[in-house]
């Protein structure tokens, strides 16, 4: 494998500095939210190391909007199935 340019070097180790100070400090608090880590996205894009992956995240937030739309969806169908079982199954038996 070749050796760095002295370039990218230094992107290796700003990348990794900021991955050790500011990044992964948090991201055990974003994780046991399950929140979207904004600000280390602000952190990456500060540092200039977002150009091209903004596309891919917009891509992905989309589709995990659509996911938990249908989610939804299936939740809400779901219960209004089981009500209608349960009403069916709980009505008196009539008597002729």
């Amino acid at each position: 494998m070749a050796a760095l340019t002295e370039v990218d070097a230094d992107l290796v180790a700003r990348l990794d500095r900021l991955t050790r100070e500011r990044i992964a400090p948090r991201a055990a608090e974003y994780d046991a939210a399950a929140q979207n880590p904004v600000e280390s996205w602000r952190d990456l894009w500060r540092e200039g190391f977002l150009g091209a992956a903004i596309p891919a995240v917009m891509g992905y937030n989309v589709f995990v909007n659509r996911v938990k739309h249908w989610a939804v969806e299936m939740d809400s169908f779901a219960l209004e199935f089981l009500n209608v079982v349960g009403r069916s199954f709980s009505k008196p038996a009539q008597v002729p």
